[in-house]
């Protein structure tokens, strides 16, 4: 009786994949870590990429249009937003006119 075995090597492309990743794992790794220290917190985006958020410095602060925030000039109130980046559908007041934004 003759038994044959053999062994599946990785090709590749599963090394390529799998050199990708670890280089994704890495990279959000540091992003967090950099955000963290910037007193902001990460979360995923609407496009599935790693972003950092922070308190606005100006949050809440009376506006005319978003070039008076760190953020955007929110029509409700005419204030900065509390984020930036402030991501999602808002209405926003630039110079006397309300316009949607949405950011993802």
């Amino acid at each position: 009786m003759v038994v044959l075995v053999g062994c599946q090597s990785e090709t590749a492309s599963e090394t390529e994949t799998t050199k990708q990743q670890q280089s994704f794992i890495e990279a959000s790794e540091t992003l967090s870590q950099e955000c963290k220290a910037k007193g902001g917190t990460t979360t995923i985006g609407g496009h599935g990429q790693m972003i950092c958020l922070s308190q606005a410095k100006d949050a809440g602060k009376s506006c005319n249009s978003s070039r008076d925030c760190e953020g955007i000039c929110l029509a409700d109130g005419k204030v900065c937003s509390p984020e930036a980046p402030f991501y999602g559908c808002h209405d926003v007041y630039e110079n006397g006119t309300v316009v949607t934004l949405c950011v993802d």
